[in-house]
Formats: structure tokens, sequence, C-alpha cells
């Protein structure tokens, strides 16, 4: 699929209009009728996602692009160093990528103070990261470029309705456990909003480290915030 425009749907993630306001709303209707049938144990995702919270986290090997410089990034190295959050965007430069870059940049005291470190994924080109990573992730953690999806199809965050892009979906993963192959996904969010990821890596991370929660702006929480609601996805017809 070129690549010369990004996604529609990321321009305006909160705001759909017209027809496509309505498919959603239609779509967001029939999947409450369904109820379970999307939902996994404890509504912690789709059923059909192919990587729950507590499920293992897949390895990933791919070129990463940090600060406009490429080098080969493994999830199973910085797994080492500590938790790592993930976080899968459509497109490099749309409005919503960009913003939640920005805001991931903004937030990194906050993250290496947890111990984590942060990586970001999307299918673009790594030219086309090398810019991205310089410009909107101002050069303060590494973004990796996707372009045969196979880190996309393992997490299992295709697009549906854009097959070739990877949706925007956080996980948080933890290091390995002892005699364990691989590190473990302790949480997931998926929504096209783009301010809703940050806050929540933070507020998972917290959780898993035993932390008070806090608020929006960073105070500590009078009770720890609930888990992230399972995004409900728009049923596709499939070929």
């Amino acid at each position: 699929m070129p690549r010369d425009r990004p996604p529609a749907v990321d321009d305006a993630p909160d705001r759909p209009r017209g027809p496509a306001r309505r498919r959603l709303m239609l779509c967001a209707a029939v999947a409450v009728v369904m109820g379970s049938g999307l939902a996994g144990p404890g509504g912690a995702g789709p059923a059909h996602a192919a990587r729950p919270v507590g499920g293992p986290a897949p390895d990933i090997a791919l070129e990463a692009a940090h600060d406009g410089q490429l080098r080969p990034w493994t999830l199973a190295e910085a797994l080492r160093q500590g938790p790592v959050v993930l976080f899968f965007f459509p497109a490099a430069f749309s409005v919503g990528c960009s913003t939640e870059a920005r805001q991931f940049a903004e937030a990194m005291p906050e993250f290496k103070a947890l111990g984590a470190s942060v990586v970001g994924i999307s299918t673009d080109d790594a030219a086309t990261l090398q810019r991205f990573s310089a410009a909107e992730c101002q050069g303060r953690f590494p973004v990796l470029s996707d372009t045969a999806l196979k880190a996309t199809r393992a997490y299992d965050v295709e697009m549906d309705l854009r097959p070739g892009y990877a949706s925007r979906s956080s996980f948080v993963i933890a290091p390995r456990a002892p005699g364990a192959a691989q590190g473990t996904i302790v949480f997931r969010l998926d929504s096209l909003n783009p301010h809703r990821h940050v806050h929540a890596a933070l507020q998972a991370l917290r959780r898993w480290r035993g932390e008070p929660a806090a608020d929006a702006a960073g105070r500590p929480s009078a009770s720890p915030a609930p888990a992230a609601a399972a995004t409900l996805r728009p049923l596709t017809p499939r070929p």
C-alpha cells in the first residue's frame, strides 16, 4: 500500500463526522449488543486478540531510529534494563501520531523514574522514522520500522479497515520472570485517541510496581485507577 498519505482515520480520532460518525455509532451499538462476543475475560480486550494481558510478549528485533540515527533494537535486550512501554501508531507525521509522540517525549522523565523505557512502532519505512524520531520524538526514545508487519501482526494490532497499518495500541511489558523465555504483557490499551496512552501507561507501571496511582496532573489518587477499558473495534467483513 502506498504510504504517501496517512490514514484519514488518524487525523481526527475524536470527532468523526458525517457517514463515518454514523458507521462508528452503528458499530458501537452492535458491539454493545454482542457484548461477550467482543470482550475477552474481564473485559481485557477483543475476543480475537492474540496477545491478552497476562500473556507472553513476542520478541521483537527491528531497525530503530533514535534521534535520526539507525541501529538494531530487540525487546529481549530492552527488558534486561526494566519494563518496556511499547506503543504502536498508524503513520508518522499524521496529526494524532505527532501529538502522541510529543506527549511520550515530554513524559520521559516520569517513565525513567519508574525504571521503564519507551519505544514506538509503525509500518513506516526507516527513512521516514529517522525524521520522525528527531522531530516529533525529540530524540528521547527510539521508533521501530515494521514494514514487513512482523511485530504488528504478532501483537495483533493491524487495522481492520486499513490493512498494512498498525492501530494506535500501547502495551506495558514486564521483564521476564526467572525461568521464563519472554516478558509478560501486563497492560494493553487500544484507542485511536492519542491523548489517552501516556497517562494510561504511567498508571499501569505504577500499579505493576505497587505504587499509588496518580491523576492526569500527576497527583496521587485517593484510590487505585481502574484498568483501561477495552476499545470496541468496528465489525468489518472479512474476504
